[in-house]
């Protein structure tokens, strides 16, 4: 219940709610911001450095909480107070906003709208068949009419975080898109410095039984959320098109450059990717981007027979969508 997912009680659920009440409304996250832009004139050039290091480490460390304490069964006000207590930190900034709280928005973006969660009805059957073959009993139902193991759950913290950019687009665009164009292409200083770094995609099996691409640097929880520890900026960059598509205007381009690199993965990628965005029915880029989307078409002749079978899917899904 929203009373035991933040705390364990409804005295810890109050308490945690009237601190993010405060958060909201007094916006003290704010102090953080200005610890991290200016420090003490008294204070010496490694000691300024330290003091402004932990207190971005500190405000990474608030965004991250807020956020993830977010829960599909907490009333509206929850995600509401969220929301404003970290756009509050993102307006504060003079100029570009720190590539490390970009970090802890965009994880949450690149887990997607939907997440596959435990289903407790099959944590409930799976104990009344264990309790009956304790007791020596026939199952209380057959093994076919046993419900899945996982279902399809709104993910609360991708909505906050989407409304987050939303709000702050003004302030975040230029910086995200800055981001990941230095993480497309491979800047050294970005990819170092944050965790949004794995170019890289790793199948796995879902609860259906079904083949899925997630980040090799995630790492997936017991209740089937890809935690804080990884992200993929391929499928950041395709959930922004849903979000705001404007941070999206210099990236395509930087996307669509890989269409020609050299090794199969990254031209694979980039190919995978275009072809989302391109099919997609939410979006019209295709048309704004017609010199990317002729150099995308161009991999339907490309040597390796992956891309060329990842170009059939992406152009019957591409007729489909926008027939």
């Amino acid at each position: 219940s929203a009373e035991t997912s933040c705390g364990g009680n409804s005295n810890n659920y109050e308490h945690y709610f009237r601190i993010l009440e405060l958060l909201s409304e007094v916006k003290i996250g704010v102090v953080l911001v200005e610890l991290v832009r200016s420090t003490p004139t008294d204070l010496d050039p490694s000691a300024e450095d330290e003091l402004r290091q932990e207190a971005l480490e500190i405000l990474c460390d608030l965004i991250r909480t807020i956020i993830t304490c977010v829960h599909v069964d907490h009333p509206p006000e929850v995600a509401a107070h969220a929301e404003v207590a970290v756009a509050a930190c993102i307006e504060e900034f003079d100029g570009s906003v720190p590539v490390q709280v970009l970090d802890e928005i965009l994880v949450f973006v690149g887990a997607g709208p939907i997440q596959w969660v435990t289903n407790p009805a099959a944590v409930r059957a799976a104990a009344a068949v264990a309790l009956a073959k304790k007791k020596r009993q026939p199952p209380p139902f057959p093994q076919s009419e046993m419900p899945p193991a996982q279902i399809q759950q709104t993910n609360p913290q991708y909505l906050v975080a989407a409304k987050i950019i939303r709000r702050t687009e003004d302030k975040i665009s230029s910086p995200i898109a800055a981001l990941l164009n230095g993480l497309l292409g491979g800047d050294t200083d970005v990819v170092t410095s944050i965790s949004v770094v794995d170019l890289t995609e790793t199948t796995t099996t879902d609860a259906r039984g079904k083949t899925v691409s997630t980040p090799s640097a995630a790492a997936v929880t017991s209740t089937g959320q890809v935690a804080h520890t990884g992200a993929d900026v391929w499928s950041i960059t395709y959930e922004l098109h849903r979000i705001a598509p404007q941070i999206l205007t210099t990236v395509i381009g930087t996307v669509a450059s890989s269409l020609v690199y050299p090794e199969v993965g990254p031209r694979w990628r980039a190919t995978k990717l275009l072809g989302r965005l391109f099919a997609a029915r939410s979006s019209n880029i295709a048309v704004k981007f017609r010199i990317c989307f002729s150099q995308w078409l161009r991999r339907s002749a490309d040597t390796e027979q992956k891309i060329r079978e990842t170009m059939v899917k992406g152009l019957v899904s591409f007729l489909t969508n926008k027939s």
